[in-house]
């Protein structure tokens, strides 16, 4: 047994301090998550194990997965990574290299201008240093001691020392608060919260920072939904055939090269699943826009940054300190919201 399932307990009305009732937030019950060598059981809301592996969970999908580890660098010459599981890089990620699993992808090293997609977590020890093709996306979070010159996306969290120069998109928060915490240059977005020690520089360099919601999350919704209800379809058909064809005892060089392919295209379909199912997951919270307030964040905030809280802009024409802007009531004038 690896995960139980909880529906959705009705809730008991509250009051407010005007004693008027606070009716209660419906509960969501959870549709069974898409699952991968393990199976669900409806009589007691549990998942098993159909083989050894690591459990990973993230939202809609649950997974027993294989690992692979290189105890090397990899460049062009090694050649390009798909694989259903993690993988795990004990090198660096060198020019012109493109990573997809299905699952975490770890470098212990340095990422160049590479691309790396991933269905749950990326982490990167030694940071990020894109060029002219950088493209990282993640249905989790991605934790790198720094980011330049890159094109990310996570449907999590992305946590960094200092970000340089990029266009960074994060479904939930975006953290640049340990060590020097800078985010300079690029344009970045986070769905709730943004928080650094500095943002901009003092030569006023064009930064944009950006939280909540944009005006297209029903059609984000609505996009990740048909994504998500595409890979429903073409999944069991992909994995039946890898299946029979890893089945074959004696594999010519044809059945060899067809159950890679199959295989390359199963490591797709279900990173598309997992951003479909978090893209849709933010979507929705976004939605919902009275449980969370959005924050951005910065011990300094320099000349040249512009800031969005929802749909509202506010330039930033003077350096200040200690800057808290967050969303609030539309009765709210702009000054209230710099604190």
């Amino acid at each position: 047994k690896i995960a139980c399932y909880h529906p959705p307990v009705k809730g008991t009305p509250g009051v407010d301090v005007f004693d008027q009732p606070i009716p209660p937030r419906e509960g969501r019950d959870y549709p069974v998550p898409s699952l991968r060598n393990c199976k669900y059981n409806p009589a007691n809301n549990c998942f098993y194990a159909e083989k050894e592996g690591r459990v990973n969970a993230s939202t809609g999908r649950i997974e027993v997965v294989e690992e692979i580890q290189i105890n090397s660098d990899i460049n062009s010459v090694y050649g390009n990574i798909d694989f259903i599981g993690n993988v795990i890089i004990n090198g660096n990620v060198e020019e012109g290299v493109e990573i997809r699993a299905s699952a975490d992808v770890t470098v212990n090293g340095l990422v160049q201008s590479a691309n790396i997609y991933a269905g749950g977590d990326i982490t990167i020890d030694s940071g990020i240093h894109g060029g002219k093709n950088c493209n990282i996306e993640c249905g989790g979070s991605l934790k790198a001691r720094f980011i330049e010159h890159a094109n990310i996306t996570a449907y999590g969290d992305i946590e960094s020392n200092y970000v340089l120069s990029c266009k960074i998109k994060a479904g939930n928060n975006i953290i640049v608060n340990n060590g020097v915490g800078i985010i300079a240059g690029g344009r970045l977005y986070a769905g709730f919260k943004i928080d650094a020690n500095r943002i901009g520089n003092k030569q006023g360099i064009d930064t944009w920072v950006m939280v909540g919601v944009v005006g297209d999350e029903d059609e984000v919704a609505e996009n990740a939904q048909l994504a998500f209800d595409e890979t429903v379809q073409k999944l069991p058909a992909l994995a039946e055939i890898e299946e029979k064809l890893q089945a074959v005892k004696d594999k010519s060089d044809d059945v060899k090269h067809r159950l890679q392919n199959v295989r390359r295209e199963l490591v797709r379909e279900y990173i598309k699943q997992s951003f479909a199912t978090n893209s849709l997951a933010n979507a929705r919270k976004q939605q919902d826009s009275g449980r969370l307030t959005r924050y951005i964040m910065a011990k300094t905030m320099f000349t040249g940054v512009v800031a969005f809280i929802d749909t509202k802009q506010y330039p930033v024409t003077f350096d200040q300190s200690d800057i808290i802007l967050k969303s609030g009531d539309e009765s709210e004038d702009e000054d209230s919201y710099y604190r």
